[in-house]
């Protein structure tokens, strides 16, 4: 069984290995999180 710490290291991977594009956006509007794909889509870093 996977541990709490290990979940996160597969989700991270998982969503940067994405072809489409993920962000996350906290409760007041300020993004923080982009995947590689949605940097490129949108043209950011």
């Amino acid at each position: 069984m996977l541990e709490q710490k290990d979940h996160k290291g597969l989700y991270r991977e998982i969503v940067t290995n994405m072809l489409e594009g993920a962000m996350v956006i906290s409760m007041n509007g300020k993004i923080t999180m982009l995947n590689p794909a949605a940097e490129r889509m949108l043209g950011l870093t």
